[in-house]
């Protein structure tokens, strides 16, 4: 006889047949996969079809999703974006802790319930938790302003919900006094923001660099660091979706949105551990206490407070910012959703004796009614907005493809590179080629790019290394520029008779020439740069592309911790001498091309031969697009000079 399949192995088995097939049969009744996975879970579940039990695995793996997920919406966030939005974020995370707060009050109030569990009742709605993320980034929409603005309002919610929480729970058991138990949450916030804002990026260059030179030792690593940081906030007193939010930022700029490892980041996310989640969900829904009409009376108050205070909270921020309505709808959708921090703030609430049996039936009905009516809100209204751009094409490191013309070249420019593409958040492609001519050499080729990818490893660098064969090496560059979107080409300056040039032309010149983005051409010293000079014509008498592009590349390389010194070029023979006299080693010496002639001036040619490493930007090939952004760029050096 056969017995009934059962155990860790037949749960997880079943569920990912609802991860498959649920969000398909869902999207094709034109319902949000979102939707699919939590009605999937329910039909699985021991109310419903019983195909699978309250399994530990399951209950785990659940848990793990929602961190993940709040991992993952730190890690792709837009820091120079979330920087300029981050007073709508402060403004609009009062508001939408705000509104709530005091309709769950009055919901409470109208429950007849006492003090402590009206205030807490009112704070279980203020929160919200990012489980409709996946939808915004499937849109494309990661870094729209209205999305930023709601992520980072997600852990001012969440902070100040935990805080109502803690003073509550603590002055009914009597364990302490409402401002002692305050202080000792700022205190975790602060042990949990060192740890993850100081500590965690250190470490994950030092494993990057040191050790973590396989791919998949590097994903462990990221998967150890939030679930870390996680439990760090557990144990400190804050819900552990806050430290996982916090680890995404940390190593934000260290995972690029467009490396490999970002891939495999998302890969898992999507694949497992997130659809997971949504499918714990759906295994909580018992249609017996959702039919009890105390228990649906309660949770229609509840679920009113969370709707009207949501939706009220997204329209003032429509007014304030403002927003699109599309947008509107997607702040909403966003924040509406109920989940984890709801759900053990609930918990923790009735295990301390503030609240009742009601409240946690009534809390379920509202996790799973709010998130029906996020994936609904959120998808209808992301489909509606436009995904935004603007933000990224100011922006030189976004992809910066690095011919590599052998193994010299490596280092000293892709290091350039990464300080380039770490101030965007972006990603260095290195480029081998290999042309028809040397076809028959491609495994040979092929090994040696093998290496290099190696040696780009142990640099600690985080890129996307690719071997190219075409009929040459122009038409090389310029097919991966338009593949991987590029933002800017690095390329090293070859060193060759003056005659050669002259007759046929100077590579680079070539391909600054036809490039559709800015080049930079370089010859570098070696060793970390010291400080990062800026020589600029006087009243902007360069080409405006050019000066933009020098403009960029200089705030970029500066970063956090270089000097920038913008020093004025006089023009003519004798107009460089400052230049020539003040420069040292150490120093990366930044110049627009000249109007016409060379990429690589006799200045820069002086330059490079004293030993100082110097950069000549030229703007993209036919594109007037840097005029406006010059002028703006020149002004805001003008003040930092």
């Amino acid at each position: 006889m056969i017995d009934a399949p059962s155990g860790p192995a037949w749960n997880l088995f079943v569920v990912l047949v609802v991860v498959v097939a649920a969000p398909l049969l869902a999207e094709r009744v034109r319902i949000p996969g979102v939707v699919g996975l939590i009605f999937g879970g329910f039909a699985i579940g021991p109310h419903a079809l019983d195909l699978v039990g309250n399994d530990e695995v399951l209950a785990n793996g659940g848990t793990v999703g929602v961190l993940y997920l709040m991992f993952l919406a730190g890690l792709e966030l837009d820091l120079a974006l979330f920087a300029r939005v981050r007073r709508n974020a402060v403004m609009f995370g009062l508001i939408t802790f705000t509104a709530p707060f005091v309709l769950g009050l009055l919901s409470g109030l109208i429950g007849g319930y006492g003090t402590g569990a009206i205030v807490l009742i009112g704070s279980l709605w203020a929160s919200h938790t990012l489980v409709t993320y996946p939808i915004v980034r499937r849109h494309g929409l990661s870094a729209n302003r209205a999305v930023a603005t709601t992520v980072g309002a997600t852990v001012i919610t969440d902070t100040m919900a935990l805080l109502v929480l803690a003073v509550v729970v603590g002055i009914h058991t009597g364990s302490a006094s409402g401002p002692v138990l305050a202080g000792e949450l700022l205190l975790g916030l602060a042990i949990l923001l060192g740890a993850c804002f100081l500590v965690l990026p250190v470490a994950a260059r030092w494993f990057f660099k040191g050790v973590g030179h396989e791919r998949t030792s590097r994903y462990i690593f990221v998967l150890a660091a939030f679930l870390g940081a996680a439990a760090l906030a557990d144990a400190v007193g804050i819900e552990g979706i806050v430290g996982a939010f916090f680890a995404g930022l940390a190593l934000n700029r260290l995972v690029p949105n467009r490396s490999p490892l970002m891939e495999r980041v998302e890969f898992f996310g999507a694949a497992f551990f997130i659809p997971v989640f949504l499918v714990s969900v759906g295994l909580l829904i018992v249609p017996g206490v959702v039919a009890d009409g105390s228990t649906l009376g309660l949770a229609g108050l509840f679920l009113t407070a969370v709707i009207a205070g949501k939706l009220g909270a997204a329209i003032a921020a429509r007014r304030l910012f403002p927003y699109s309505g599309a947008e509107t709808g997607v702040v909403f959708g966003l924040s509406v959703s109920q989940a984890a921090a709801t759900l053990a703030a609930t918990i923790v609430g009735f295990q301390a004796g503030v609240l009742d049996g009601r409240v946690v039936n009534a809390a379920v009905v509202v996790i799973v009614c709010s998130l029906l009516i996020a994936a609904v809100a959120t998808n209808r209204a992301a489909a509606r907005v436009t995904p935004e751009t603007t933000g990224e094409d100011g922006a030189l490191g976004r992809a910066i493809v690095v011919p590599l013309g052998g193994e010299d070249d490596l280092a000293p420019l892709l290091q350039l590179a990464a300080r380039v593409a770490r101030g965007s958040g972006g990603i260095v492609v290195p480029l081998q080629v290999v042309t028809e001519a040397q076809a028959p050499r491609l495994a040979e080729r092929r090994r040696s790019f093998e290496s290099l990818v190696g040696r780009i490893l142990h640099e600690g660098l985080e890129a996307e290394p690719v071997l190219r064969v075409d009929e040459s090496t122009a038409a090389a560059i310029q097919h991966t520029l338009l593949e991987h979107e590029a933002s800017l080409v690095l390329v090293r300056r070859e060193i060759r008779p003056p005659a050669l040039d002259a007759v046929f032309g100077s590579p680079a010149d070539e391909l600054a020439s036809a490039s559709p983005v800015p080049v930079a051409v370089a010859a570098l010293a070696g060793g970390r740069p010291a400080r990062v000079v800026l020589a600029m014509m006087p009243d902007g008498d360069q080409p405006d592309r050019a000066s933009a592009a020098a403009v960029r590349f200089a705030h970029e390389v500066t970063g956090r911790d270089l000097p920038l010194e913008v020093v004025p070029r006089a023009g003519g023979r004798d107009g460089d001498a400052r230049l020539l006299r003040e420069a040292r080693p150490g120093d990366v010496i930044v110049l627009a091309a000249p109007p016409s002639g060379a990429v690589f001036s006799p200045t820069a040619a002086r330059l490079a031969a004293a030993g100082v490493s110097v950069v000549v930007l030229t703007g993209p090939h036919g594109s007037g697009a840097f005029a406006t952004d010059a002028r703006l760029g020149l002004e805001v050096v003008g003040r930092r000079g």
